[in-house]
């Protein structure tokens, strides 16, 4: 079994420090950018994690609970088009990379 595809919300990544080298699927990493202690620490997370498809993403006016109104709708939009993306085969990527309202960096 394989990992075609990441997200990770608000991830503790300091708990997973030792095994970001060896991930190699497409990785997005999703924080608030209220979250100060999570964002640096999944800007580590981020430079560790050896996969050649990887982003941070920060979600504006958001806190580590994403209790803001709209900031759940936009870690959903961002997950959703992202395993969308990476879980499809790459004939069907054209049409989800077209019909994304924010394409995504993927390096």
């Amino acid at each position: 079994m394989s990992v075609e595809a990441i997200v990770s919300r608000s991830g503790e990544t300091c708990l997973t420090s030792d095994v970001l080298i060896h991930v190699q699927a497409p990785t997005l990493l999703i924080v608030g950018e209220n979250d100060l202690p999570l964002i640096a620490m999944n800007q580590d997370a981020f430079n560790h994690i050896k996969a050649s498809k990887k982003q941070l993403e920060m979600i504006p006016g958001a806190s580590q609970q994403f209790n803001e109104p709209g900031a759940l709708d936009e870690v959903a939009r961002l997950a959703s088009s992202w395993f969308a993306y990476y879980l499809t085969s790459p004939q069907q990527r054209e049409f989800f990379v077209h019909a994304m309202p924010h394409q995504i960096n993927h390096n």
